[in-house]
């Protein structure tokens, strides 16, 4: 009877005067080689597919096994009869559809509450082609937000200026008017601010001057000449006057006079406002003339104490008597 014995070695170091020889025999039948106790096969075995589904690939390699349980060296199966390395197409099927989101654009304001879109589209991958755009029914339910609010906090205070109102004239100049106040928007709504919080050297102009067109032709209106005046003096040379005025001429005949910018577009009248006059020579008079100016008198006691003496001096106008004509 033989006893076969199977074991494993262990070297720890050097056993002085022990020598150990094992003997095994070996036979090979294709891809297996067999050894007393043990058996080594080339077994192929495959990588994961590159791809879930649209194609991919995946690589078939043949490894070495001990009693098709252990991977062990090449070495122990034979590199000549090694199976080669395959890549393999794997999951052709088509891929389920889902939705594809571009890149969000710009947002539509810098503050104060914007909006920004992207493009959603549904698309789906089949066998070893690119993405292609099919229809919606395809996607799930759901779809990813198109349109979402950006920049949302608020904008700086400046200068909101309202519609001009009408002009305050059918014709000729009038004024416009507007209202201008200070404002700051938020991501929900505007805010009134206090006028110091905004820039009073950029603040917009309240109203303007306006003219709708030109007023009609009033045929009433005239340059009306008043009468001349009296004389400027009662005897010799003097100047009279008279006026131009621009006045109306009322349905009971009254004169209305009205500033000259009314008459404006009417041609004055040439005629002269001043005139010289003279009532003739004037009678002779006597008139004073001052040629002497004021004079003083001596210093008379007025008044004597014990201890002072009151003085008083008089002062008189002097006139000389000189004949003219006026």
């Amino acid at each position: 009877m033989k006893l076969k014995t199977y074991g494993k070695i262990l070297l720890q170091g050097k056993n002085p005067g022990i020598v150990w020889q094992y003997t095994f025999s070996k036979t090979i039948n294709e891809n297996k080689i067999s050894t007393k106790g043990h058996s080594y096969l080339w077994v192929t075995v495959q990588s994961d597919c590159s791809a879930t589904c649209g194609g991919g690939h995946l690589i078939a390699k043949a490894v070495c096994l001990q009693d098709h349980r252990t991977r062990v060296n090449s070495s122990f199966c034979g590199p000549r009869i090694k199976p080669l390395t395959e890549t393999k197409i794997c999951n052709t099927h088509p891929c389920p559809a889902y939705w594809s989101a571009g890149e969000w654009s710009v947002c539509s304001r810098t503050c104060g509450g914007g909006e920004q879109s992207r493009q959603i589209q549904c698309v789906q991958r089949k066998n070893f082609q690119k993405e292609e755009i099919v229809v919606h029914a395809f996607c799930p339910v759901s779809t990813p937000a198109q349109i979402q609010t950006c920049n949302n906090q608020d904008c700086p205070p400046e200068w909101n200026s309202g519609p001009w109102s009408q002009c305050s004239k059918t014709c000729g100049r009038g004024m416009a008017k507007r209202d201008v106040f200070c404002k700051s928007m938020g991501s929900s709504m505007m805010k009134i601010l206090s006028e110091s919080r905004c820039n009073a050297e950029t603040k917009p102009e309240t109203q303007q001057m306006c003219v709708l067109g030109r007023c009609p032709k009033n045929e009433r209106l005239q340059w009306v000449i008043s009468a001349w005046s009296e004389c400027s003096s009662t005897c010799g040379p003097g100047i009279k006057r008279r006026e131009m005025q621009c006045s109306e001429k009322s349905a009971g005949g009254k004169l209305i006079t009205f500033p000259q910018r009314r008459c404006r577009n009417l041609k004055k009248p040439n005629v002269e406002l001043e005139e010289a006059c003279n009532r003739g020579a004037c009678p002779l008079h006597h008139v004073y003339n001052r040629v002497s100016g004021w004079y003083s008198s001596p210093w008379q006691q007025v008044s004597e104490d014990s201890k002072a003496v009151i003085l008083e001096m008089s002062s008189v106008m002097l006139f000389a008597p000189v004949t003219v004509q006026s």
